[in-house]
């Protein structure tokens, strides 16, 4: 059923970031889509652009396991589509049942120019894990086609807040390195 209040999701990965590498690890990006379906009681259908079959059981295994960590009752629906890598593949199998669709690509940072790219353009709105390119000239062409199609691009930065970070930008601010 079509609502504005449900929204599909696609991620793009299936590795750390997204659900862990070990067994008792779930990354940080589907934790945190559990969570928010939880506390806002939304509905997302979720689509996995799987790889390979290990990324696809990894990401499988780690959904059966938060579902039983996290009551979400049936707020969250999954689906996986084995696309090889290819966004051209993944559009070919990829069922479109929501209003609303938004993407959240997070694999090695040499592809996401590609499948960043292949998302704007069927104007979906994404997230992309840092750093957006790996060119200059890419993330420029990207953010073009998404003021172009008017569809949004964000760019996450999750080190932040790191210690480390912390401790460099402080010890810059209080002139203790000079001039990088």
């Amino acid at each position: 059923m079509k609502s504005k209040n449900n929204f599909q999701l696609i991620i793009v990965g299936t590795g750390a970031y997204v659900c862990g590498k070990k067994d008792n690890e779930y990354g940080t990006i589907l934790p945190a889509i559990f969570t928010y379906a939880k506390k806002f009681n939304q509905l997302i259908t979720i689509t996995f652009a799987c790889n390979s079959s290990e990324g696809k059981n990894n990401a499988e295994k780690k959904v059966h396991i938060l579902t039983k960590l996290i009551d979400i009752g049936g707020l969250l629906k999954f689906d996986y589509v084995m696309c090889d890598g290819d966004p051209e593949i993944f559009f070919r199998k990829f069922n479109n049942s929501q209003c609303n669709v938004f993407s959240i690509v997070s694999i090695p940072d040499q592809f996401h120019f590609k499948w960043i790219s292949s998302m704007l353009k069927k104007d979906i709105a994404t997230l992309s894990v840092k750093p957006l390119t790996l060119k200059y000239a890419e993330a420029k062409d990207l953010f073009e086609l998404s003021k172009q199609k008017k569809v949004p691009l964000f760019v996450e930065f999750h080190k932040r807040y790191d210690r480390q970070l912390r401790f460099a930008r402080d010890t810059f601010k209080e002139g203790k390195l000079g001039i990088p």
